[in-house]
């Protein structure tokens, strides 16, 4: 039988949560004769499980609420989250660019091949320069128009790749 999750009270009177899977209990003729009740407390997983999305969620309204742009790539340059500061400077919405390859969208013809070897030098190596330092490079809105913006990059490794996070501040 399928488990399901309840709450009960421990011996100490204290509630915990756990998860319960009963199973038939049968005689050798195949007749029910009783149940197999099996409790497993999963008290500090759901403790855990809560922590954990309380930190997405304070994440994730940092990242909304921050005055620079925020954009995060995946090795290919795809972009895998930007929030609504990207939206206002670069005009294009959260659902439009994610998915998107962030030098199709942002960056100007003149800049796509120094961009690219940026992003392939720090794969090669797992080190550049350029990380986590400010610097200049003209990009370009969804109306067409190019401007200066300041921007850093920082990479994170998870597991065996890398995700990008680019702050990115329009200097107009």
């Amino acid at each position: 039988v399928e488990s399901h999750d309840t709450v009960r009270v421990a011996k100490d009177g204290r509630t915990i949560d756990v998860s319960i899977s009963i199973s038939s209990v049968k005689s050798e003729a195949g007749d029910i004769v009783g149940a197999a009740e099996i409790a497993r407390d999963i008290t500090e997983m759901k403790r855990v499980q809560e922590a954990l999305r309380d930190s997405e969620q304070m994440a994730r309204a940092v990242i909304d609420s921050a005055l620079d742009a925020f954009i995060q790539l995946d090795e290919s340059g795809v972009i895998i989250d930007w929030n609504r500061q990207a939206e206002a400077i670069f005009g294009w919405s959260r659902e439009e660019a994610l998915g998107q390859n962030l030098g199709a969208l942002t960056i100007p013809d003149a800049r796509k091949a120094h961009h690219v070897e940026r992003m392939s030098s720090f794969l090669q190596t797992a080190r550049t320069q350029s990380l986590g330092v400010r610097f200049e490079e003209q990009s370009r809105r969804r109306d067409g128009s190019e401007f200066t913006a300041e921007a850093a990059v920082t990479a994170l490794k998870l597991h065996s790749r890398y995700v990008f996070n680019g702050f990115v501040r329009d200097l107009t």
